[in-house]
C-alpha cells in the first residue's frame, strides 16, 4: 500500500510534568497534517512507544519516511536520531501485534 500517510517528524514538548507529540505526517502526493498527541507518558521513549502504537493501529499511516525527531529544550529544538530506533520499533511491533490478530 503506498497511499496511507507516513511520519515525517516528531517534535517532542513537555508540559506539566507530561510528554506531548507533535506529529507532522505527509500522503504520496506530498499533502501535510499535523497531529498534536498528548500522552501519558513521563519520558520522551515511553512518549514515542505511545504515539507508535497508537499510530500503528490507525491503519492509515504506513510507517515514516526520513524520520526526523526533534526536542524542545528551553525554547530551542534538537535534533534526537537516537530516538528514531525507539519509534520505528514500536511502530513494526504494533504493526506485527495486528497482523497476528
Amino acid at each position: 500500500m503506498t497511499q496511507g500517510w507516513r511520519v515525517e517528524q516528531l517534535f517532542v514538548r513537555r508540559a506539566a510534568g507530561r510528554i506531548t507529540l507533535l506529529a507532522v505526517l505527509e500522503n504520496p502526493a506530498g499533502a501535510r497534517r499535523r497531529e498534536e498527541v498528548p500522552t501519558p507518558a513521563t519520558t520522551p521513549e515511553d512518549a514515542l512507544r505511545f504515539l507508535a502504537r497508537h499510530l500503528a493501529h490507525r491503519h492509515d499511516v504506513e510507517g515514516t519516511t526520513r524520520l526526523r525527531i526533534r526536542e524542545e529544550r528551553a525554547g530551542t529544538m534538537h535534533d534526537r536520531p537516537e530516538w528514531n530506533a525507539v519509534f520505528t520499533n514500536a511502530f513494526e511491533a504494533a504493526r506485527d501485534d495486528d497482523d497476528l490478530d
